[in-house]
């Protein structure tokens, strides 16, 4: 699994079960834009996710063929701003969580100074 910028992300074989090596009709399509991480979800076989520029970021399930477009939950009025290519991490004590990185672009109240 991996992203190949400006050709999405794609999944394939380590090794093949035929003769010749692995082939182009042996990988799939599992996400769009400039393809940057690729993460399988150990904790179901067949499911993954898939992020692109932007903190864009999908879930892949290739069992069902569905793909879910994912996002952070944002406290209302919040507008979350993510990097080109941001950073993803599944959590290892919670299965099927994702963890992504983004700041806010929602702006702070400025503090009175002291003293003019």
């Amino acid at each position: 699994m991996g992203g190949m910028q400006d050709n999405g992300s794609w999944r394939g074989p380590a090794a093949p079960f035929e003769e010749g090596g692995i082939r182009n009709h042996m990988w799939r399509l599992v996400g769009g834009g400039d393809g940057y991480n690729v993460l399988p979800d150990p904790a179901a076989p067949g499911t993954g996710y898939s992020m692109w520029q932007g903190g864009n970021l999908m879930r892949f399930d290739l069992t069902a063929g569905t793909i879910r477009h994912v996002r952070p939950p944002t406290p209302e009025g919040v507008k979350l701003r993510f990097n080109w290519n941001s950073a993803l991490a599944l959590d290892p004590f919670a299965p099927g969580r994702s963890t992504t990185a983004a700041s806010s672009s929602t702006p702070r109240p400025t503090a009175a100074r002291a003293g003019g």
